[in-house]
Protein backbone atom coordinates (compact mmCIF):
# COMPACT_ATOMS: atom_id res chain seq x y z
CA UNK A 1 0.00 0.00 0.00
CA UNK A 2 1.42 3.66 -1.00
CA UNK A 3 2.30 5.92 1.56
CA UNK A 4 -0.72 8.38 -0.24
CA UNK A 5 -2.91 5.43 0.47
CA UNK A 6 -1.59 4.54 4.17
CA UNK A 7 -2.28 8.37 5.13
CA UNK A 8 -6.18 8.46 3.37
CA UNK A 9 -6.83 5.53 5.41
CA UNK A 10 -5.48 7.36 8.70
CA UNK A 11 -7.85 10.10 7.94
CA UNK A 12 -10.69 8.54 7.07
CA UNK A 13 -9.84 6.47 10.57
CA UNK A 14 -9.70 9.80 11.90
CA UNK A 15 -13.05 11.34 10.86
CA UNK A 16 -14.61 8.28 11.25
CA UNK A 17 -13.76 8.56 15.40
CA UNK A 18 -14.51 12.14 15.68
CA UNK A 19 -17.73 10.86 13.98
CA UNK A 20 -18.49 8.20 16.75
CA UNK A 21 -17.44 10.71 19.62
CA UNK A 22 -20.17 13.27 17.99
CA UNK A 23 -22.98 10.25 18.02
CA UNK A 24 -22.17 9.01 21.45
CA UNK A 25 -22.35 12.93 22.94
CA UNK A 26 -25.81 13.53 21.24
CA UNK A 27 -27.60 9.98 21.20
CA UNK A 28 -25.43 8.02 24.10
CA UNK A 29 -23.41 5.08 23.81
CA UNK A 30 -26.50 2.40 23.23
CA UNK A 31 -28.16 3.77 20.72
CA UNK A 32 -27.99 1.45 16.93
CA UNK A 33 -26.55 4.70 15.22
CA UNK A 34 -23.19 3.98 17.73
CA UNK A 35 -23.00 0.17 16.51
CA UNK A 36 -23.06 0.90 13.56
CA UNK A 37 -20.26 3.50 12.99
CA UNK A 38 -18.45 1.37 15.88
CA UNK A 39 -18.23 -0.96 13.54
CA UNK A 40 -17.43 1.33 10.33
CA UNK A 41 -14.29 2.19 12.91
CA UNK A 42 -13.39 -1.34 13.78
CA UNK A 43 -13.33 -2.67 10.23
CA UNK A 44 -10.80 0.44 8.84
CA UNK A 45 -8.76 -0.11 11.94
CA UNK A 46 -8.43 -3.88 11.18
CA UNK A 47 -7.18 -2.80 7.29
CA UNK A 48 -4.60 -0.54 9.49
CA UNK A 49 -3.50 -3.49 11.29
CA UNK A 50 -2.93 -5.33 8.48
CA UNK A 51 -0.79 -2.98 6.56
CA UNK A 52 1.14 -1.89 9.79
CA UNK A 53 2.04 -5.33 10.70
Amino acid sequence: MSSKSVTQLLQEIEANRQTLNELANSKGLHSEDIIIQSQKLDKLLNRYSTIAN
